[in-house]
Order: C-alpha cells, then structure tokens, then sequence
C-alpha cells in the first residue's frame, strides 16, 4: 500500500500529501509478541524533489521497547516521455529502551549490550526506475553498519555491513478497463546473515473502490490483504498472516490494519505520480481535480495564472493524420505543427494547434483530459502537457495554452502558413526596336585620263 515504507525513492511519488499509518501484531498466539504502530507522511515538492517523515515503535510484550524516526529527500530525474529514474535517501535515529521491572535477571549479559547501544542512527537509500506503468526498485535498508549479537551469543556480535541487507522489488500496474486494474508484485530481501526471502503478490483494484491480493513468501508464508478506497482520497485495508505454516498452530497468525489519507488536491508540479489510494488511470484522475490557481509556462516564456477551470469531459490526443506540417517564419526559422484533437459527447470535433520550433522534439504527455478556461476576449482555450526537449538534450515539462477551433479553421491556419505567396505573371510582350534605314552615300566618279582610273559612272 505504501512504496515509501522500504524505499525512500518514493517520497512525493502520490502526487499529493500524503499519509499513510500502519499497525501490526504479530503471532497472536503467543503472549507479549511483538506490536508495531508505524505513521509516515511524504509529498512533492516543485522541481522533481520529493520530502518525507516517518517514525515507528516495536513493544515486545512491554519489556523493549523500540522508537525511531527518520527524514527523508528525494529525486525525480525524467530521462524522457516514458523512462524516469527516482533516488531516495533517510537519515535518522532511535532508541531502545528496557523495563528492568519485568527482568527477572538485569545483570544478564544480553540485556546489557542493549542497554549499551540504546541509541542508534538510521540510514538509508533507494533508487527505482520507471518504464510506463513497469516500475523497478533497489534500496539498502541500513547504511550505517551495526553489531548484531546471534544466537543468544553476546561475546561475539556480527558487524552488519550495508551491503549485508538489500532490497529488489518491481511490480506493473495494468488496467484491464476504467474501472479494474490489476497488480502483479515481486519482491526479494537478501540477508547476508540470515534467511533470504522471495515472495509475489497479487493485487487487484475493483472499480477503484475495493482492493483484494494474496501474497506467498518463501517460507510458506501466506498473506491476505483486502480493503476498501473513498473518492480516491482515503484507503482502509485489513492483512491476515498465516505465518509459517510448519509452526503456525504454535505461533498463530499475524494481523495488520493499513490506513491511508490523501490530504488536499493533486500537486499540478507533481510529474509521474503513481497511487495506491487513487488507482485510475492517470488521465481519468487529471479529470476529476479541480485545481484553482495553477502558474503556467508558455513557450514564449511569458507566465500565465489560470483560474476557475473545469474539467473536459473527454480525452484530447495527437492528430498526426495531415502528417509533418511545416512552415518558414519571416525571420527564416523553420517551426513544425502540433495538433491536438478532441470529439465532444455530441459529436462535434474541436481542435487547437500549436507552432514550436522543428528542430526541437516534442511529446505530448498521455492522452490527456486537459482543462479548458475563456480568456479576456471571451475564447475558449485548452492547456496542454508536454515534454519538450531541445536539441542540446535538454528537457522540460510545461503546459501550453492555446484557443480551440473547428477542424475547418485549423485547416485554413496551416494552408495560410504552408503556401508560399504566389507571384502574378505578366504578359512578355515582344518588342521590336525600330531600326532608321541607312541610305548609303554615292558618290559619282567622272573619267579621268589616268590610265588606272575607275570607268565612268556612279559607285557606293
């Protein structure tokens, strides 16, 4: 129910505020087995940050005592549309604390080596990669290296390393439909002193209001979980525990009570949110928020507060059906067109297009349900989510507005911007200059009496 209880990578992975509590008794077949009551509180932060706080008590039948508490940051790094990486890291402390009144030896020397370490810190971190709805984790439970006393042998305790413990978990969240989602979990604990475990889960989310599973651990372990969810906001679950089912009759079975709050509205920075508590579909949960005032980012830099908006009904998506539009702005930059398309519940097709850069890669985020608002002059605008990334490698999440249309006038827009300007033909007309006739000069030769003198007459 709650990832952040063993891996601090997802600290503000909700998208909201978020707490969760948990309580535990163990093997309830014998007397003075050990209750453990354990409350955490994580939300995002702007940035990709994510905060979280949490703190636990072990009573072991009233005579030790255990409470800690630790804080804990973590980091959202987008790689691209659909892969994300998160790493997680805690750091805090405890205490153990004995009740000598219900010793019946104090000076027992196992007794004395909690009473020397009755404070400890606390350390550790976690990493998970995110592909779509496939998720995967690694964490170190314990990165701060303590003396583990075995077998009742106080004289020689075991230095526990950080890597001596380690955590593997992955699990894949796929909707069969609006309304049922189904969860298939893996998770495997190594421990370098101990017995290391596998165990697989299988959860189902009914309509988003009740969730059943079953898990099987290694040891022969068998777990129960069902539970029930309110307007995506609240989780109650209840979990039975056959224990090992060699020692069951001796040990009896394990029961906890799982609770937990959403508190407030979705965080609209909030980027690959996952939820246990509000399990539909990303888009579906987008939907159904009202976000009051949210600061926008336009491309052009300028920031834009909306206010009032509402919710459409249906999803917009990606045209891609009048394939790469492209057109040259008068400074000579080349931009590319991306549309999006919305039908109405009657029919009616509305668009908006949006002009970037060609040379820039972008990708709208999901088959959203945006929101819509009217601007000053009375239009009709959608905002919507991508993912831009530039052609340094450099990517950002912003949302932007733009007015919605008619297909027809979309079309009109990109015809306008893709023709280039016709240049009218004129008539070539011949002209022929006049030439001036050229009358030669004659000139009239008389006969001589030279003997190589030309014969009388007229000559050019």
């Amino acid at each position: 129910m709650n990832p952040y209880l063993y891996n601090p990578a997802y600290a503000g992975v909700e998208g909201h505020s978020v707490f969760y509590g948990l309580y535990q008794q163990q093997w309830s077949g014998i007397n003075g087995a050990p209750t453990t009551m354990h409350g955490s509180f994580h939300a995002p932060l702007p940035g990709g940050i994510g905060i979280g706080f949490s703190g636990y008590n072990i009573e072991q039948g009233g005579l030790l005592s255990t409470t800690a508490g630790k804080a804990s940051v973590s980091y959202l790094l987008t790689l691209d549309l659909k892969h994300n990486i998160r790493f997680g890291l805690s750091v805090g402390g405890g205490s153990q604390m004995l009740d000598y009144g219900d010793i019946d030896d104090p000076f027992d020397p196992a007794f004395a080596n909690i009473a020397d370490n009755s404070a400890f810190g606390l350390a550790d971190f976690g990493l998970t990669y995110h592909a779509g709805h496939f998720n995967f984790g690694f964490s170190i439970p314990n990165l701060i290296s303590y003396d583990k006393f075995m077998d009742n042998d106080s004289s020689n305790p075991i230095r526990i390393k950080p890597l001596d413990n380690l955590m593997l978990q992955t699990y894949f969240r796929g909707h069969l439909s609006d309304n049922i989602a189904i969860e298939p979990h893996l998770v495997y604990r190594y421990n370098n002193y101990g017995t290391s475990q596998l165990e697989g889960t299988l959860l189902l989310h009914l309509f988003h209001v009740i969730w059943v599973s079953g898990t099987y651990r290694e040891d022969m372990n068998i777990v129960g979980t069902a539970g029930v969810k309110l307007k995506g906001r609240f989780g109650l679950g209840y979990s039975y525990e056959t224990g090992n089912l060699n020692i069951m009759n001796d040990l009896g079975p394990s029961h906890e009570i799982h609770l937990g709050i959403h508190l407030g509205k979705r965080k609209p920075h909030a980027k690959h949110t996952s939820s246990f508590i509000n399990s539909k579909r990303p888009e579906k949960e987008e939907k159904e928020e009202e976000v009051d005032t949210v600061v926008i980012e336009k491309i052009d830099t300028v920031i834009i507060e909306r206010t009032d908006t509402i919710a459409l009904d249906k999803p917009w998506q990606l045209d891609d059906t009048r394939g790469e539009v492209l057109k040259t702005t008068e400074n000579g930059d080349e931009q590319k067109a991306i549309v999006v398309q919305h039908t109405s519940q009657d029919g009616t097709i509305e668009e908006a297009i949006t002009w970037v850069p060609a040379d820039e890669s972008w990708e709208m985020i999901g088959d959203q349900t945006k929101e819509i608002r009217t601007n000053p002059e009375g239009n009709t605008e959608i905002g919507v989510q991508y993912v831009k990334t530039n052609k340094e490698g450099q990517s950002d999440s912003l949302v932007i507005w733009e007015p919605t249309m008619s297909k027809e006038a979309i079309d009109s827009i990109i015809d306008k911007a893709t023709t280039k300007p016709e240049i009218e033909e004129q008539p070539i007309e011949k002209v022929i200059p006049e030439v001036e006739e050229i009358i030669p000069e004659v000139e009239e030769v008389v006969k001589g009496n030279h003997l190589l003198e030309l014969p009388e007459g007229v000559y050019l």
